[in-house]
């Protein structure tokens, strides 16, 4: 990634995902598990306003 792009995108962000990189997982596992948690968090919110 180069230094124009990576400005970009928060610094944490770039390296959590070279970290899952080097772990072997891809992009899209990372995206998935990302919209999959944000699922979960949107659902108990939405639980807890019910009440």
């Amino acid at each position: 990634m180069n230094e124009k792009v990576q400005n970009i995108y928060d610094k944490e962000w770039v390296l959590l995902i070279k970290e899952a990189q080097q772990l072997g997982f891809t992009i899209e596992e990372v995206r998935r598990f990302l919209q999959g948690n944000v699922r979960v968090e949107k659902d108990i919110k939405e639980a807890h306003l019910q009440d």
